[in-house]
């Protein structure tokens, strides 16, 4: 259930927030239920071009105790 809910929310994102991507960490886009975040931009390789490190969060709910 969690990967529909993932998948669903992936292709939410509007596009326009994935053209012009920041080279510095922060949020990127949110809905109630995910995240996605840009960890920062680095080479893989020294000398090769540079990746982005993006990560889809989960934001999960605090349940009282």
């Amino acid at each position: 259930m969690i990967r529909k809910q993932i998948k669903e929310s992936i292709q939410s994102i509007p596009g326009s927030k994935l053209t012009a991507l920041p080279t510095s960490s922060g949020t990127i886009f949110e809905d109630q239920d995910f995240h996605l975040d840009m960890q920062g931009v680095r080479s893989l390789i020294t000398g090769s071009s540079q990746k982005h490190n993006l990560q889809v969060q989960i934001n999960k709910k605090k349940t009282p105790q």
